[in-house]
């Protein structure tokens, strides 16, 4: 079954507190978390499982641009009014396969097969699964945990932190940056200009850059200026004066006019 298939087209009213996901020419059964979900999701057997987190992100509803099956159509785009995110994964040969993640705002329609939900776990237990899925081999499978990981709540940041700083992936110290600038913040800042200064792949480096240009612009704009100004790296210097280019910042328009006397 593809979960291309969980993707209908139609916006719920509202989402009950007990969130399960609305099945369209399919079932759903229901189980309580039982301690290892893991083991759970597994135990469940082939197909899709999943259950319910709370997100402190805004989800696009009814989409997963991750998954190239999926084709965009009108509607795809709408901002979740939830504050829920539903988590799936495809479990296959006793592993799980591949992981889709959604707004409780969609209708999914499951191709007349089943869909098992767990009602009731927590998202430390959540984030905990995904968390060991970002080191799996299959990096498509990790890539997708850390967007997964990144739209759960704020308790969530310190594992993308670590993920940024001491993953051996340089694509998924890169992913984790991305997402950590979405959550501003003091820590967000201290992380990507560590990875500015630290980092051993010139890549990271100027993508941390990147990740520094989507923090508020009291924080962006100076951190971006002194970049330009003093970094020993020629590419961050380039990168940081590129970001400040496409402000319209009167800080940024200064320091680059400065730069050019």
């Amino acid at each position: 079954m593809k979960l291309a298939g969980l993707l209908a087209l139609s916006l719920l009213v509202a989402v009950p507190l007990a969130a399960q996901p609305r099945i369209v020419d399919g079932t759903l059964s229901r189980t309580p978390f039982s301690g290892d979900l893991a083991s759970q999701l597994v135990k469940l057997g082939e197909g899709w499982n999943g259950y319910a987190v709370e997100t402190s992100r805004h989800v696009y509803a009814c989409s997963d641009v991750i998954d190239s099956d999926v084709r965009m159509r009108s509607g795809d785009l709408t901002v979740a009014s939830s504050n829920q995110l539903f988590v799936f994964y495809r479990v296959s040969e006793g592993r799980i396969e591949r992981i889709r993640f959604h707004s409780s705002d969609c209708s999914l329609d499951a191709h007349g097969t089943a869909v098992h939900w767990i009602d009731g776990v927590p998202t430390r237990a959540s984030a905990a699964l995904l968390r060991t899925l970002v080191d799996s081999d299959r990096e498509r499978l990790g890539k997708t945990a850390i967007t997964a990981l990144a739209l759960h709540d704020d308790s969530t940041t310190e594992m993308l932190i670590e993920i940024a700083r001491h993953h051996r992936s340089s694509e998924m110290r890169g992913a984790a940056l991305f997402w950590i600038s979405q959550r501003a913040g003091a820590r967000a800042a201290a992380t990507l200009r560590d990875a500015v200064d630290n980092d051993p792949e010139a890549a990271v480096r100027e993508r941390a850059v990147f990740g520094i240009s989507q923090l508020p612009a009291d924080q962006s704009v100076p951190m971006l200026v002194e970049l330009m100004k003093t970094h020993r790296s020629p590419g961050v210097r380039r990168k940081a004066a590129f970001w400040l280019g496409q402000t319209n910042d009167p800080r940024a328009l200064a320091a680059l006019e400065e730069m050019l006397r």
